[in-house]
């Protein structure tokens, strides 16, 4: 029963309280010695972490799930965690790990003849390959599932390798294949009046037609799309569809109808943003109420080991009971202290951590948004000026002139776009490492106001990508406060990795600053900068005196 009410709490997003249940009977399965039930209670474990955003205690499960399995000889079972366990590694864009675990699961598959896990292997693989850019891989590796799952009738399997291949299809250009895999998979959830499924293909389907320039027909999917994601609140799809919309109508030269879904798609987007606020808000409130009871729970226990204390030392030997008694509950009172203060450097660690992800989660959506949809719609708006010109007859120099102006503010906008979303999240990061990030965004400033000298050594090899990120905006805020505050003509920045981890420093010729000021302190983001390196266990320190430039030293362990 305890099982059943976990997995129906997972299933309805309730994974604090699934994982509580769970782990409750994975000790009664453990102490029983029933390691067949361990085995499945192990990889739900690891399914609840991997949706709770913590890919290393999921690993850890998948892991012990695999082992046990591995005791019990359950291959079915074994291979299902480490099917997972790719999964997991292709999460982390650690491609190759990933292939090696599918290839596994997948050989253990094909020996038990497991059809399910053969398909779920082969549709895992494209999903890496998809990942690499390899897009006929992929496409082949989806089509294989997608006949295995039709073989032995999966429907729920069926339609999701049917999006998936309508996915690659669009990315590939193949928009007639690409729709006809969305409409396969509509009728599917149409069968099963699953609402939620048939608004996604209607939009889906409808993007694809605006790829192809045929906005009326795109229209009509959309418009379904909407009536049925409106009706569910499905605000994710809607989102979509808003945009589609807008796309749709500036393709029928309906403008006005354009701006208008265009605002909706705004309205949209920030709702869809305050949900997942909220969201997080609640998670964090119910975190600190847990807190909150389990230190209650503390205090009533330590208060009643206090009145046992005194019970007992009431009992015999006064003095030598009292002497004890005392020496005993300040040992408990400095342990309970000790644990106490790691708990709170425990919470500050994760609070931190979830507030630098959430922020650069933030920032990689808000350039996403820009370049995806501000970008396309302000590069939409420019093709549509410049067809324009032809039919409008421009009656002298001064009209002409006006209509080029107008043309050149919506081009330089389309740069400006551009340029804040490369900022916000930079290509170079992403796919170069923290070296030539910084040189991409160093080689950008003006060195007739400023010269940038940049030396960097060991940086070859990638490191975490959280302590990059982090780097990166350190980096970039002391050069951005450089460049307002200083006055500085010339910057040295000197990026080493070595076996003790990364040393940079970044000195500057300007004005310098009071590094005690709290004003300075606030205004510059100094307490910003040392929050951030603190979260990587690093240090940072400021040498600066007005008049005499300014120091920048940081050295974060690997």
């Amino acid at each position: 029963m305890l099982l059943k009410e976990a997995t129906e709490l997972f299933n309805t997003g309730e994974y604090e309280q699934s994982l509580t249940i769970f782990q409750k009977t994975l000790r009664q399965s453990l102490e029983s010695g029933d390691k067949k039930r361990a085995v499945r209670i192990y990889f739900n474990i690891g399914k609840i972490y991997g949706q709770l955003g913590k890919p290393l205690e999921s690993l850890q499960n998948y892991q012990q799930s695999e082992k046990l399995a591995e005791d019990i000889g359950d291959r079915s079972s074994k291979a299902k965690a480490l099917n997972n366990i790719g999964a997991l590694y292709r999460e982390q864009k650690n491609f190759s790990q990933a292939l090696n675990y599918h290839a596994q699961a997948e050989e253990i598959a094909y020996a038990i003849k497991d059809s399910l896990t053969i398909a779920d292997c082969a549709n895992n693989k494209g999903i890496v390959h998809e990942m690499e850019k390899r897009f006929d891989t992929a496409t082949a590796y989806y089509k294989t599932a997608l006949d295995i799952y039709k073989k032995i009738n999966n429907t729920q399997r069926v339609s999701i390798a049917l999006n998936n291949l309508g996915v690659m299809y669009k990315q590939m250009g193949k928009y007639a294949e690409a729709i006809d895999c969305y409409k396969q998979a509509l009728v599917i959830a149409e069968r099963s009046n699953d609402q939620f499924v048939i608004a996604a293909n209607n939009v889906n389907i409808s993007s694809v037609l605006n790829k192809m320039n045929k906005y009326s027909e795109g229209l009509e999917y959309n418009t379904k799309g909407i009536a049925i994601a409106e009706s569910i609140g499905a605000l994710d799809i809607l989102v979509a569809a808003a945009d589609n919309m807008a796309v749709e109508y500036a393709g029928m030269n309906n403008f006005a109808k354009a701006y208008e879904w265009q605002q909706k798609y705004s309205a949209y987007s920030d709702s869809l943003i305050n949900i997942e606020r909220n969201k997080q808000m609640a998670d964090a409130e119910a975190k600190y109420q847990t807190a909150q009871k389990e230190k209650l729970i503390q205090q009533q226990k330590f208060q009643l080991t206090k009145k046992n204390y005194w019970l007992f030392g009431s009992i015999g030997a006064l003095s030598l009971i009292c002497l004890l008694g005392y020496t005993n509950y300040r040992r408990y009172k400095l342990r309970q202290e000790t644990k106490l203060q790691e708990a709170v450097i425990r919470q500050q660690d994760l609070s931190t951590k979830a507030i630098l992800e959430a922020e650069e989660n933030e920032r990689k959506r808000i350039a996403q948004e820009l370049h995806d949809g501000v970008g396309q719609m302000m590069s939409a708006a420019k093709m549509n000026l410049s067809a324009f010109e032809s039919d409008i007859q421009l009656k002298n120099e001064q009209q002409k002139l006006a209509y080029e102006k107008i043309v050149s503010l919506v081009d330089e906008s389309c740069k400006e776009v551009r340029s804040v979303s490369h900022q916000m999240m930079p290509n170079a990061l992403l796919k170069k490492g923290l070296a030539n990030a910084i040189r991409e965004f160093v080689d950008k400033i003006d060195s007739r106001v400023l010269k940038v000298e940049l030396y960097s050594e060991g940086l070859n090899e990638r490191v975490a990508a959280n302590t990059e990120t982090v780097l990166y905006r350190v980096v970039q805020e002391c050069v951005n406060n450089v460049i307002k505050h200083s006055g500085a003509n010339h910057l040295d920045i000197s990026l080493i990795k070595d076996a003790d981890g990364i040393s940079i420093t970044i000195e500057d010729n300007g004005k310098g600053f009071d590094v005690r000021s709290k004003e300075n302190e606030e205004g510059m983001g100094l307490k910003n900068m040392r929050t951030r390196i603190e979260y990587l266990k690093g240090s940072i320190e400021f040498d600066s005196t007005p008049a005499k430039g300014t120091l920048v030293a940081i050295h974060v362990p690997v």
